[in-house]
């Protein structure tokens, strides 16, 4: 866990520095709430109700948004957790990032897994990588939207 989260830190503080700077960068206008756009969308597959309860519970895409309306998105971005028909994946297209409830399954018996250090909270252990993976992808929507230059690779933009 402590590799991971040193794994995550590099990209996490370049992402912050990308959206604390990206308003005056885009624009001179406030930024506006109402250009993040959320969706829970209720899991067909029942297994997946408990991955929502627990989302929803401690409203994720919420906080994800409050860090995201600092940027003065051109158009409305959609954050949008979903069931993918058994594809495990997440992606970012066309202003809108997806995230599918099967791409959160092994984060969710990870969090529930006796292995998890007793000093971090099943919720922290869940919604901590799915928080990574929404601010991974909304990077790539910084990129496209503030039509953002990139020097090497896109994925590696986003991870840093």
């Amino acid at each position: 866990m402590k590799r991971r989260l040193t794994k995550l830190l590099p990209g996490l503080a370049a992402f912050v520095c990308v959206v604390a700077c990206a308003p005056t960068m885009a624009s001179s206008q406030p930024a506006r709430s109402d250009r993040i756009a959320i969706e829970y969308l209720d899991p067909v597959n029942t297994a997946h109700k408990p991955l929502n309860e627990v989302l929803k519970a401690n409203q994720v895409l919420e906080r994800v948004r409050d860090v995201l309306t600092r940027v003065s998105w051109p158009r409305t971005l959609r954050l949008t957790l979903k069931g993918c028909d058994g594809e495990s994946n997440a992606w970012y297209v066309d202003a809108r990032v997806v995230v599918c409830y099967e791409y959160l399954e092994s984060t969710w018996s990870s969090a529930n897994s006796s292995k998890r250090p007793s000093g971090i909270s099943r919720e922290d252990a869940f919604i901590g990588p799915l928080v990574d993976v929404f601010l991974h992808e909304a990077s790539h929507a910084l990129f496209d939207l503030l039509k953002i230059p990139l020097l090497g690779r896109e994925e590696d933009a986003a991870n840093h």
